[in-house]
């Protein structure tokens, strides 16, 4: 999550229910495919939009051509 520059309210939503899949024992390995697909929609689609809005924001040819607005429905 770090490598990736998450939020750390998003980082800290992960982590809650990676705990709570811990404590019901249904995330036994630290497969990050694994471990992605156990997560909520919820918290896999906004984990995918931040994701997708830093590398936009990121783009020269995003920033220079679509406004902050377009940029983020972009990344959804």
């Amino acid at each position: 999550m770090n490598q990736k520059s998450l939020g750390k309210g998003i980082q800290t939503r992960v982590k809650n229910y990676i705990q709570y899949m811990i404590d019901s024992r249904t995330l036994y390995k630290n497969d990050d495919e694994e471990f992605f697909t156990l997560l909520s929609q919820n918290l896999q689609d906004e984990i995918i939009s931040e994701v997708n809005g830093k590398i936009l924001a990121e783009s020269r040819m995003f920033s220079i051509n679509f406004t902050a607005k377009a940029a983020s429905r972009l990344a959804k």
